[in-house]
């Protein structure tokens, strides 16, 4: 797991930023490994995950699926900040995603939970 660490990722990105635009699929996927996978600076993370979902609205479109993913983590990132703007913000593109790929009432559903366990968390 050596290989997978904070550290070692960072590098690897700073190595990419001159040579390969933002684009590049390997890229893309090496800032989701970092920002998705593994814990670090919660200011850091949030920084790198908006910058991975204008990736990946660039190459995929804003209503690729696996964006849910990226703006749940924004939404848990941004709870622990006490941002509760950014917060809003991140659930209503997360529950405008899910309307487009799983229909209104699943959304409607996970958007419930989501705001459930947002402002009563267990």
């Amino acid at each position: 797991m050596d290989w997978f660490s904070q550290e070692r990722l960072k590098q690897l990105l700073r190595k990419q930023e001159g040579a390969l635009g933002d684009t590049n699929l390997a890229r893309i996927r090496l800032l989701a490994l970092k920002c998705l996978l593994l814990n670090g600076n919660t200011l850091e993370m949030r920084e790198e995950l908006m910058t991975l979902a204008s990736w990946v609205k660039r190459v995929w479109g804003e209503n690729y699926e696996e964006l849910a993913d990226i703006y749940k983590k924004l939404i848990e990132i941004n709870a622990e900040l006490n941002d509760k703007e950014s917060c809003k913000h991140y659930i209503n593109e997360l529950f405008r995603l899910k309307m487009i790929c799983v229909g209104e009432e699943d959304a409607m559903k996970e958007a419930l939970e989501l705001l459930r366990n947002f402002f009563f968390p267990i």
